[in-house]
């Protein structure tokens, strides 16, 4: 199956019995603490620090009957899935995968038979067998010594070799006969040997520095190896493609990056592996490299999925023509989700200079520095292209405005195009009629993030949430409670609300279980079963709010009835003063009767 707009392979959908099953089976609490430090809160209950936002009191809940968290400061609420999705920096499908390989839960493949072992894994296993004894050659083994050297040159020691996983392959069959005869064909597969065209088996990475690839999730999928004395015809070598590893569908570091890319809303793209390095040593944690390619389309999604539509793209790469060259493909290839593209300045530097080079010459500030100084990138590139030219001959003039339009003209946002038109005349002193327009441009010509986004809607408050919990565990006050929302529960609550806190006094009549009781789970399958999809942030909340003792139950109701009826005000003014003809009167009539209930809950 293919995607109606890319053209690429969609991911087929999990069956939902087996993401239930993986549900039952995960302990949310466990996973939640890999994030935040949870303390006991009541039955079935753990609150800590929210992951997602920055406070200081904890208002992060883990409910273990439910299986589900919220957090009552920023409204963040979902599953063990939601969590690694929404703090974690993984895609849904790489947080099912995660997840199920933690419970040992088999994945269910498309289009394979669940009786044929899944070939992924033993590649998987034998790299990771790999990768402790590659290290041990690199620290330990005579034949590292280049190796050592090659970092030990660049600033980098033993805690950077360890937190990298990087190693040294000597070559000479050792990789094989420390593994043995059984894994050779998985050795292979892997892309971690070959045969001579004599038929002789050789390690690929034989005498080079070595560093895992790793996937989103840090699973190792392959190997980049570094020629130590000069004496290969490539200086870098990736694993080629196999069955766990395509080049242009990796970026090295993403899995210690993600995080901090969902965070911050930003990653910045370097061009190789010691850059980054040198990067997250110096506290930019955000920061990955693509594996010796282009930035391509998939990449680009992968940095979608934890940037979103509108983060900000930096590039960092080599001060040359190559790099600026891929500074351009990266603009290119994010631009359908963000116009947020900037770049390092590395122009003051001598040379073919790059981010490593900065940490060894100058130390980590100046990276930092450098990232504080960014610069649009496309301001950046065009005023090369006009510099590039001498501007005080008419014939260079028209050269530099070609150069210009030629860049513009693969520009999708129509407002980068119209303001850089605009400065670039300035640039070259030339008119803006001057420049032709070449790319076609329409405002339609991107996806729809040039739309403005939504605002954001307000989640219950917390006398709602008290409200609705009091109702939850008492049904029979539900009557009582209808007269503060003039004569409906909605009125008081709200339309999804009130028809919550329904559905829970049909199906419970007797006031939802207690948390921790064996019938706990059943009231929230039971009302997501019930609800509609629109409803369901309001379940966990509501779950997780203790009903409040029935002496604070008249000060909550008019709390909430006094909100709930100034806001509905405010929204009828909003529309009367917009309105004409029979819609003001009827306006108004409605306009009168919450006046009217405004002054009685003011009488209380």
């Amino acid at each position: 199956m293919t995607d109606t707009f890319t053209g690429r392979p969609r991911a087929a959908r999990l069956p939902e019995a087996f993401l239930a099953a993986l549900r039952e089976r995960i302990d949310l609490a466990e996973v939640a603490s890999d994030y935040v430090d949870l303390k006991p809160a009541g039955a079935a209950r753990l609150k800590g620090l929210c992951p997602v936002h920055a406070e200081n009191t904890p208002s992060f809940v883990v409910s273990t009957d439910s299986h589900r968290y919220h957090c009552f400061g920023c409204g963040a609420d979902g599953d063990a899935i939601g969590l690694l999705t929404d703090v974690g920096g993984l895609t849904f499908r790489e947080a099912v995968e995660t997840l199920a390989s933690r419970v040992g839960l088999a994945m269910p493949e498309a289009g394979e038979r669940a009786d044929v072992p899944d070939s992924k894994t033993a590649l998987r296993d034998v790299l990771a067998r790999c990768q402790p004894l590659l290290h041990s050659w690199l620290l330990d083994s005579p034949g590292g010594a280049g190796a050592r050297r090659f970092l030990t040159d660049r600033g980098f020691g033993a805690e950077h070799a360890s937190l990298w996983g990087l190693g040294f392959n000597p070559g000479g069959g050792m990789l094989h006969q420390a593994l043995g005869e059984a894994d050779q064909q998985a050795l292979a597969d892997a892309g971690m040997s070959a045969r001579s065209e004599r038929g002789r088996v050789y390690d690929v990475f034989h005498d080079r520095l070595v560093w895992p690839l790793r996937d989103a999730q840090g699973r190792i999928v392959g190997y980049a190896g570094r020629d130590l004395d000069g004496s290969s015809r490539a200086k870098y070598l990736n694993t080629r493609d196999t069955a766990l590893y395509t080049k242009h569908e990796v970026l090295f570091g993403l899995h210690l990056a993600r995080r901090h890319m969902l965070q911050r809303k930003q990653v910045i793209l370097v061009e190789g592996y010691t850059d980054v390095m040198a990067m997250v040593d110096a506290g930019l944690e955000n920061t990955c490299a693509p594996c010796g390619t282009a930035v391509t389309e998939s990449h680009a999604d992968l940095i979608a999925a934890r940037i979103g539509d509108g983060g900000e793209v930096v590039t960092g790469f080599d001060n040359d023509d190559a790099g600026r060259a891929a500074a351009w493909r990266t603009f290119l290839a994010v631009q359908r989700f963000t116009s947020s593209v900037t770049c390092l300045d590395l122009s003051a530097l001598p040379g073919k200079a790059d981010p490593c080079d900065v940490r060894a010459e100058s130390g980590n500030q100046a990276l930092v520095q450098l990232v504080e100084g960014r610069q649009p990138l496309l301001r950046t590139l065009l005023r090369s292209d006009i510099a590039r030219h001498d501007l005080g001959e008419p014939e260079q003039k028209a050269a530099a405005r070609d150069a210009v339009a030629k860049r513009l003209a693969e520009v999708t946002d129509p407002v980068l195009v119209r303001e850089y038109t605009r400065l670039a005349a300035q640039w070259i002193g030339i008119e803006v009629s001057d420049l032709p327009s070449r790319g076609g441009h329409t405002v339609g010509s991107r996806r729809a993030v040039s739309a403005a986004p939504a605002a954001p809607v307000a989640g219950p408050s917390e006398a709602e949430l008290a409200v609705a919990a009091f109702l939850i565990a008492n049904p029979d006050q539900i009557d009582d409670a209808c007269w503060y929302g003039n004569g409906s529960l909605a009125g008081l609550l709200g339309a999804q609300m009130a028809e919550l806190v329904e559905a829970s006094a049909a199906m419970f009549p007797a006031g939802r279980p207690a948390a921790g009781s064996e019938a706990a789970p059943v009231w929230n399958d039971a009302l997501r079963e019930v609800l509609d999809d629109a409803a369901h942030p309001l379940i966990t909340p509501v779950w997780l709010t203790d009903p409040p003792p029935p002496a604070d139950m008249s000060a909550l109701l008019r709390r909430t009835a006094k909100a709930r009826c100034w806001a509905r005000l405010q929204a009828v003014q909003e529309r009367i003063d917009n309105a004409v003809g029979q819609d003001w009167k009827s306006l108004m009539d409605e306009y009168e009767a919450l006046r009217a209930q405004w002054r009685e809950l003011q009488a209380l």
